[in-house]
């Protein structure tokens, strides 16, 4: 389900330019369905299967509905209010566990989850999608940072070597992830704020950079440890890219839609390629992915179309645009298709 959501967001994308004939409520609202609806599906399902409590899914059900009803003639602000309450209700889910656990890591995650829900509301009651975008940016931001911090005791260590209570050793996080939401907030509130909010992402991506052991050693060994660190690594430089772009755009012209797709697509798109080969064969319940290099034929693409689509945004080429969204788009189909057939080779092996 989170596939086809995925999915039907990414025509969305292919109709609003015009490249396909897509629903027009897909098209009209793919920023918010892919910003809202399929991440806040993807990443509350996550977190809702450690819980292991049936309300607990109502969070990533409401998403996938939220995605079912963009399809149908429904008033937008009656869709965005089921998206609202899934997100508040994953925002509960994630409080339990940190307070269960206390750890840094789920602190980042917490302000995240947080962050989508004051930005949902915020548009239930009329906010626009610009207002409200470094709010939004802020869900992933601090989520997939806070996995990577999860993941990492060497990212944890400047703040465990003093720690005396559970809470203590997540109150550097905790701080720092409150910090970029004030950002956020700060950006709704007063726009010409919305330029600075590209500090914390700067600060981020750098920061990722230097201190994530996946990118400092993973690149050097083989299989999926080089293939996690090159697509990590990608989207650490994408997020710290955005952060300039971001401050740029205060006194360059900068379109709107090149730092939304710098963000969602070069850094969260390739922290999903990264995680995918686990991610994937969890969701849709089957054997473990094997190897292949050809998983590095979508992060290539992802990058090089990328590139191609901000230079057309940029210099106004139409054509350039379009061969960039459509290498998007391939990106994640041949991503798929490679996993799905790596596994169907796989099993053909293993009889």
């Amino acid at each position: 389900m989170v596939l086809a959501s995925a999915i039907a967001g990414l025509v969305g994308g292919l109709g609003r330019l015009g490249l396909v004939a897509a629903p027009i409520q897909l098209s009209t609202h793919h920023g918010q369905l892919m910003a809202i609806a399929v991440l806040g599906a993807l990443l509350s399902f996550e977190r809702a299967s450690t819980i292991a409590k049936p309300y607990s899914l109502a969070g990533p059900l409401l998403f996938l509905l939220h995605v079912l009803q963009a399809a149908l003639p429904i008033q937008w602000d009656a869709q965005i209010s089921v998206a609202a309450m899934g997100a508040l209700i994953s925002t509960f889910t994630v409080a339990q566990l940190f307070l269960k656990t206390k750890s840094p890591g789920l602190s980042a995650i917490l302000v995240g989850f947080s962050s989508l829900t004051i930005a949902s509301i915020l548009m239930m009651v009329g906010a626009s999608l610009f207002r409200a975008l470094p709010l939004l940016f802020t869900f992933p931001l601090l989520v997939i940072t806070g996995e990577r911090i999860e993941r990492s005791t060497t990212i944890q260590r400047p703040w465990e070597k003093r720690q005396k209570t559970p809470f203590t050793g997540a109150r550097p996080v905790l701080t720092a992830s409150l910090l970029t939401a004030a950002f956020a907030l700060a950006g709704f509130f007063y726009q010409p704020a919305q330029y600075l909010f590209g500090l914390p992402l700067l600060f981020l991506g750098l920061w990722l950079i230097a201190r994530d052991p996946v990118v400092k050693i993973g690149r050097r060994y083989i299989g999926f440890q080089r293939y996690s660190a090159v697509n990590m690594m990608l989207a650490y430089l994408w997020l710290a890219a955005t952060g300039i772009l971001n401050l740029l755009s205060y006194t360059l012209f900068i379109p709107y839609e090149v730092r939304v797709h710098g963000f969602y697509l070069g850094f969260v798109g390739h922290a999903i390629l990264a995680h995918a080969p686990i991610i994937l064969p969890s969701l849709l319940s089957i054997a473990t992915l094997a190897y292949s290099k050809a998983l590095y034929i979508p992060t290539a693409l992802l990058t090089t179309s990328l590139i191609l689509r901000n230079y057309g945004a940029i210099t106004l080429n139409p054509s350039t645009l379009i061969v960039g969204g459509w290498g998007n788009f391939i990106t994640f189909v041949l991503l798929i298709a490679t996993i799905l057939l790596h596994l169907s080779i796989k099993g053909k092996g293993e009889k």
